[in-house]
């Protein structure tokens, strides 16, 4: 008997696990009890039918709504072709020639736009009706008592204005504003504002043929001009080359920063210009270049 008892002697790692089993079953005996009071049979049962019958069900679609699966058939609209006039059909009865209702639409938005139909063919027209479409109508359309005479007659008329020519005027270019510009023909808002932008870029206009360089300004227009174009170089502000500073010098159009960069450099190297000729000492600029500046610079050493 002992013997017996020591083969059956358990461990205590082997307690453990026997403990924690008998915990397992303890746990799912008082599942078993308490599971029914919380989900009865019936319910569960009512559940899974409820659930059966969804499936089976089939799936209801509104008239509108595509297909799941395959491809997609609409239905064309039912025809009944008879003669019409297409500036007084309304939208139903193009919906009765076979029409949908947004093409229907189309033309109805067309008319109230001011839209006519003068013959049979304005009906290309409407981008939506296709060429079968077109054919298949074609031959329905009449006007009874509304020729093309009598719809243009319904067309509101509106009298002509006559406007005054542009007479040009003799201009001063250095003192006239964008609005004295567009008096001259040929003339318009852009190009007067770009006048005036250019003069005070430069400083005011020392020569009539600056004009010619007024972005996109044309040539023919130029020359229209010119024999009313007068210069008044009083008015135009001189670059004290002596004194400028580089970022002034710099924003002179014919300038620009690389040649105030080197000028500036030779003032502080050789001192002071006297006159062009010491500004010609700078050997990378050229005569090009001194020939476009020459009348704006302001020699003086002090002023």
């Amino acid at each position: 008997m002992r013997k017996l008892a020591e083969y059956f002697q358990l461990s205590q790692k082997e307690q453990r696990g026997m403990l924690f089993l008998i915990c397992i079953l303890f746990l799912l005996f008082l599942a078993h009890i308490f599971l029914p009071i919380f989900y009865p049979k019936k319910e569960i049962t009512l559940r899974i039918e409820h659930f059966h019958v969804a499936e089976k069900a089939e799936p209801q679609y509104e008239e509108r709504s595509y297909v799941a699966k395959g491809p997609v058939v609409r239905k064309k609209p039912k025809t009944e072709l008879f003669q019409f006039d297409p500036n007084t059909l309304d939208k139903a009865g193009w919906q009765r020639l076979g029409l949908s209702g947004k093409q229907a639409q189309v033309i109805i938005n067309y008319r109230n736009k001011g839209g006519t139909f003068y013959e049979k063919e304005d009906l290309r027209k409407i981008y939506s009706l296709n060429e079968e479409k077109l054919e298949e109508l074609l031959p329905f359309v009449q006007m009874p008592e509304l020729k093309r005479r009598e719809y243009k007659e319904r067309i509101p008329t509106y009298d002509r204005k006559e406007f005054a020519k542009k007479e040009n005027r003799i201009l001063e270019i250095n003192s006239s504003d964008s609005l004295a510009f567009m008096e001259l023909r040929g003339i318009g808002p852009a190009f007067s504002k770009r006048i005036v932008r250019f003069r005070e870029a430069l400083g005011g206009y020392v020569k009539l043929e600056q004009l010619a360089e007024v972005y996109g300004l044309p040539d023919e227009t130029y020359q229209n001009i010119l024999p009313y174009l007068r210069i008044d170089t009083s008015l135009v502000k001189r670059l004290p080359i002596n004194q400028i500073s580089q970022n002034d010098l710099g924003k002179h159009p014919y300038v620009k920063f690389k040649r105030a960069q080197t000028i500036i450099n030779y003032r502080k190297q050789h001192g002071a210009f006297k006159s062009m000729e010491d500004l010609r000492n700078v050997h990378s600029l050229d005569e090009e270049f001194f020939r476009k500046i020459e009348l704006y610079l302001d020699f003086r050493l002090h002023r």
